[in-house]
């Protein structure tokens, strides 16, 4: 009898494209904020990804604010249907409004921006990515960063880390 088993499978490239998170601009009304390259599983089929990574606030950032990590899907099965603004690769983008947002975004995490120490990182992860979504990995999805520190974040696209470390079944 054949056992089913979890398998940990290639890494899931999700920081091709930081260069528009690096001096990402503070967004007060949390608004404003960073898309990264779609993601498609309709041939990975992870069953679950969990997300990880880093991100380095800029210089003297305002204590008690957020950075904020959510994952959006696209919002059709049969088409290449994506909320406000967002598209197919990495970039600046906009939502309309946070109640037009909260309609389709789903939250992984806050990071809570605690000191005013410049270039400081807040680690995140492994935040499973298919609970935030009904049990499910969508077909395609992506990550939107946003946040309200008051200063862009650090300008070194190098200096921001993000994983995606797909899940799979095999059996043995």
């Amino acid at each position: 009898m054949a056992v089913i088993s979890p398998t940990y499978v290639t890494p899931i490239n999700l920081a091709a494209s930081l260069t528009a998170l690096a001096s990402l601009a503070s967004s007060s009304g949390l608004v404003a904020g960073w898309q990264s390259d779609i993601v498609d599983n309709r041939t990975a089929k992870n069953v679950d990804v969990l997300i990880s990574g880093t991100i380095r606030v800029g210089t003297t950032p305002t204590i008690n604010t957020q950075i904020n990590i959510y994952a959006w899907s696209q919002l059709e099965n049969t088409g290449p249907t994506r909320p406000d603004s967002f598209g197919t690769t990495a970039g600046a983008r906009s939502i309309t409004t946070l109640g037009v947002g909260r309609g389709y975004l789903r939250w992984l995490t806050s990071l809570d921006v605690d000191a005013a120490t410049s270039d400081r990182d807040y680690p995140f992860g492994y935040l499973p990515l298919a609970a935030q979504f009904g049990g499910t990995v969508p077909d395609q999805w992506g990550l939107w960063i946003v946040h309200n520190t008051g200063v862009a974040l650090n300008a070194t696209a190098g200096n921001f880390k993000l994983y995606g470390t797909g899940i799979g079944l095999t059996s043995v």
